[in-house]
């Protein structure tokens, strides 16, 4: 622990507008929010479009479909494991 306030102290002393962060931090949970649930809206919509003809092209646009997911699936892990400890975890832990 003493290790961790070490390193957030000399966070804060290296980069003072870092605090900012939790001054608008519901503004920023909004805007990201916003902009994982139009990622999510766009990635369903274009879940059935289809591949190129070629063997070669399709295997990629298959592999990067599967990426895509896999990426936005994690972002929206951090999204609320963040948003838990932002606005959840402080009124019961507290």
């Amino acid at each position: 622990m003493l290790g961790m306030g070490a390193s957030l102290a000399s966070l804060i002393g290296f980069f003072p507008w870092i605090t900012l962060i939790s001054e608008f931090k519901l503004t920023i949970f909004a805007v990201s929010g916003s902009l994982i649930a139009l990622a999510l809206f766009f990635q369903w919509n274009t879940k059935y479009l289809p591949c190129p003809a070629d063997p070669k092209k399709a295997k990629l646009c298959q592999n990067l479909k599967k990426i895509s997911w896999i990426l936005l699936f994690i972002s929206l892990v951090f999204y609320l494991v963040g948003f838990f400890f932002a606005f959840i975890a402080v009124y019961i832990l507290y």
